[in-house]
């Protein structure tokens, strides 16, 4: 008979910081802007194109990581 185990025993009870930028930083850091997202990604000068002509009310938040 196999003796039965906690669900959750193979993962750590927590994370240590090493293990990468807090999701709380990275969602300060975020990109926030439609136009700022173009210019990274090397889109800027199509935004006429790529871009809505108005707000439409949709948040933008894309991680830089």
């Amino acid at each position: 008979m196999i003796p039965a185990s906690p669900l959750f025993s193979h993962i750590p009870a927590s994370r240590s910081g090493n293990d990468g930028p807090g999701w709380q930083r990275l969602w300060r850091e975020a990109i926030t802007e439609p136009m700022a997202l173009l210019d990274m990604l090397g889109l800027g000068r199509h935004a006429d194109r790529l871009l809505a002509p108005a707000d439409t009310g949709f948040a933008l938040r894309v991680p830089q990581a």
